[in-house]
């Protein structure tokens, strides 16, 4: 029997000075994606904008090593958390 998970996306990220590497995982399919934005705070914003726009209904969790910074860098959008990252966004450890 299936089991179901409490998130539709599961992205797990690590950060280096010049770029956060991405693994996007739907545990709906099973399908995976690894993807490379630069860490500017402009290039974070238009990813986050980006995979709103793409799963806009889903529930999606960042999974962010301990020591990662991330969350700092990435400017709040207009009705969003003042972090960025949108209420139903959860710190993996």
């Amino acid at each position: 029997m299936p089991t179901t998970h409490p998130y539709d996306l599961v992205i797990g990220l690590d950060r280096s000075d010049r770029k956060v590497d991405l693994h996007l995982i739907d545990t709906r399919t099973g399908n995976a994606q690894k993807q490379t934005v630069a860490t500017s705070p402009e290039a974070l914003h238009a990813w986050l904008a980006q995979l709103r726009l793409d799963h806009p209904q889903e529930r999606v969790a960042i999974c962010l090593p301990s020591n990662n910074s991330i969350t700092s860098r990435v400017p709040a959008a207009k009705g969003s958390s003042s972090n960025g990252w949108n209420a139903s966004t959860k710190q993996c450890h």
